[in-house]
């Protein structure tokens, strides 16, 4: 709608467009949300990832490794790579 025909329209009309256009715009997320649900509940099987216990290792074991990199570059990072390693070892 230009800003023309909106300004053409009385307040009332004005306030009903937008309080059914608030009604659009929440059912849609509300899709959104349901279908990420459903996606998360098979896909995904309620995690945040679909990898096998093999690759989860995997990336445990990458991680590991750039966060000692990291840590040898910028011994700044230490305490925070320490808490991440840790985290990474259980």
């Amino acid at each position: 709608m230009s800003k023309n025909n909106w300004e053409l329209l009385s307040d009332n009309e004005q306030k009903i467009i937008l309080e059914e256009a608030r009604k659009v715009q929440n059912l849609w997320y509300e899709q959104v949300s349901e279908m990420e649900l459903t996606l998360r509940n098979t896909l995904f099987k309620d995690t945040c990832y679909s990898f096998s216990d093999e690759d989860v290792k995997k990336l445990q074991y990458a991680v590991q490794e750039y966060l000692s990199e990291v840590m040898a570059n910028d011994s700044s990072l230490e305490q925070g790579i320490n808490i991440l390693m840790k985290h990474a070892q259980k």
